[in-house]
């Protein structure tokens, strides 16, 4: 038996019948895959968007909250709290833990941090200085960057960047501060991002 396939621009054209339905079995058992491997192509590309999508994020932004004032010892390395849920507070890949204050990047890389300290003006007394780090913990080694000095005759805020290498899985960062009189925080805020992936 034959097909017989009109042509408006030229003669009919006439196809075997046991050759095109051998080629169509071909092309149909080609085109076919397994539900294994449409599952393994789709951990794949799973697995490449996530990273991708890491590499391209990680950023994150936490502000301590309205009205509650964090009251700073003298000498002592004060991790700043940040606990305020406002609109404006965000963590793309919940990389930023609010119970401890912590930063810890998931992808090694180069990352920004940035930093806005508000010192309590009434706690803040003339000749006193606040000292603002950021710190960095990796398994038991704290390294502390100074990445601003605030005194009271000068201004009593301010803010700072900070760009520093992460090695994505035991680095942990925060800001802390140190006081030379007691004295109190009014507000802060921290946020960061990963500027270049390894």
């Amino acid at each position: 038996m034959a097909l017989t396939i009109p042509n408006r621009f030229a003669n009919a054209q006439t196809i075997d019948a046991a050759k095109f339905n051998s080629n169509f079995d071909a092309i149909v058992t080609w085109a076919t895959l397994s539900e294994a491997s449409v599952d393994a192509v789709e951990a794949s590309v799973t697995t490449v968007s996530t990273t991708i999508a890491k590499h391209g994020q990680g950023a994150f932004s936490a502000r301590s909250t309205d009205g509650a004032d964090q009251a700073v010892t003298t000498g002592d390395y004060r991790t700043i709290e940040f606990s305020d849920t406002q609109t404006d507070t965000f963590d793309t890949d919940t990389w930023f833990l609010k119970s401890t204050d912590i930063y810890t990047p998931l992808v090694a890389g180069t990352y920004q941090f940035n930093a806005n300290v508000q010192m309590l003006a009434a706690s803040f007394t003339a000749g006193m200085t606040a000292l603002v780090y950021l710190t960095k913990i990796t398994g038991g080694t704290t390294t502390h960057y100074l990445i601003m000095s605030l005194t009271r005759a000068v201004r009593t805020g301010g803010s700072a960047s900070f760009v520093i290498n992460a090695n994505g899985s035991t680095d942990t960062f925060k800001l802390t501060v140190v006081v030379s009189s007691n004295c109190s925080i009014d507000w802060a805020q921290f946020s960061g991002f990963c500027v270049h992936p390894s």
